[in-house]
């Protein structure tokens, strides 16, 4: 892969979909290998995917129910670390236009 910029779903944090508001059903699904990309999954991708032009990695699909904007930031931050990368790492908040350079 040759990117400057990464766009990942980091849609929810495992443990606050275990135990947040949604149906069993909602949960299942969104958990599911169709559903949507958990923090952990989204690290494990941008693990895979870093790349010596990547400059800006953004989370992206953020739940308001079942993760917080720090959490997925932390997540990919981590990778970029320990892989001595200097792409930044942010967040897309909800319903907010995001700027990257």
């Amino acid at each position: 892969m040759h990117a400057r910029l990464l766009a990942l779903e980091s849609n929810h944090d495992v443990q606050m979909l275990a135990d947040g508001p949604y149906p069993y059903p909602v949960k299942r699904r969104v958990g599911s290998d169709v559903g949507h990309l958990s923090n952990d999954q989204a690290a494990a991708e941008l693990e895979a995917l870093l790349c010596d032009e990547l400059e800006q990695v953004v989370a992206m699909h953020i739940s308001q129910n079942n993760n917080t904007y720090r959490l997925p930031a932390e997540s990919l931050a981590a990778v970029v670390r320990r892989a001595s990368h200097p792409a930044a790492v942010q967040a897309a908040l909800q319903s907010v236009l995001v700027s990257v350079g």
